[in-house]
């Protein structure tokens, strides 16, 4: 799971406070199913 460099870059301070959160959440799911 490897997410391109451009689109870190690309992402802004106020896109990243509006999806951040939830970015966080479905990461911490993503590792939450990996570790079972």
């Amino acid at each position: 799971f490897n997410v391109p460099f451009e689109i870190g870059v690309k992402i802004t301070e106020r896109e990243y406070q509006e999806y951040g959160q939830a970015l966080e959440k479905m990461l911490q799911d993503i590792l939450a199913e990996n570790a079972e």
